[in-house]
């Protein structure tokens, strides 16, 4: 099934206003996917960016996404970069297999 990881108010990517799980074996199954974290919520920043809840992330900044800890590195990278490049690009699947992708603007 996998752990719930949730985002706290004290993680570096709090600011982004999401939750996050690891996807189950079910869900990875069903869509070929071999990792990815699913959106459980969504608030904020990752609102206005236009995720939505069941969102799954494959990955962020052109890297491959298995862990929270994953997505924190490519967050505090990006953060960390100039102005230019304060920004997440996600790309990822729906569970009904549309693909997305997504950029929010970091400050």
């Amino acid at each position: 099934q996998g752990d719930t990881s949730v985002v706290k108010s004290g993680s570096d990517l709090a600011a982004l206003g999401m939750t996050l799980e690891p996807i189950s074996e079910k869900t990875a199954r069903a869509l070929g996917l071999s990792y990815g974290l699913q959106v459980k919520s969504v608030s904020g920043t990752a609102a206005k960016s236009g995720i939505r809840t069941g969102f799954i992330i494959v990955k962020a900044n052109n890297q491959s996404v298995r862990t929270e800890g994953d997505l924190s590195d490519i967050y505090n990278m990006a953060v960390s970069g100039n102005a230019m490049d304060r920004v997440l690009f996600l790309q990822g699947i729906y569970t009904n297999g549309r693909t997305a992708s997504y950029i929010i603007e970091l400050q």
